[in-house]
C-alpha cells in the first residue's frame, strides 16, 4: 500500500514537472475571477494582476 502512494506521489511529481516545462516558454496565466487573472511573462520578469503589471522579483509596479 505505502508502495503504491509513494509510486503515486512520484509519477504526479514527473507528470506536474513536464507540463511546467512544457509552458516554459509561453505565458503562464490563471484565471482567478470573471476579472480577475494572472499572468506570469515567459521570460519571468512581469507579473500581471488583472490589468496591473509588477516586477516578478520585487513585486514593484511597472507600466504597460
Amino acid at each position: 500500500m505505502v508502495r503504491k502512494i509513494i509510486g503515486a506521489f512520484l509519477l504526479a511529481v514527473f507528470f506536474f514537472s513536464a507540463v511546467r516545462t512544457a509552458f516554459a516558454d509561453s505565458p503562464v496565466t490563471l484565471g482567478c475571477d470573471s476579472l480577475t487573472s494572472i499572468a506570469l511573462s515567459p521570460d519571468g520578469t512581469r507579473l500581471a494582476i488583472g490589468v496591473y503589471f509588477y516586477n516578478a522579483q520585487t513585486f514593484e509596479p511597472q507600466g504597460f
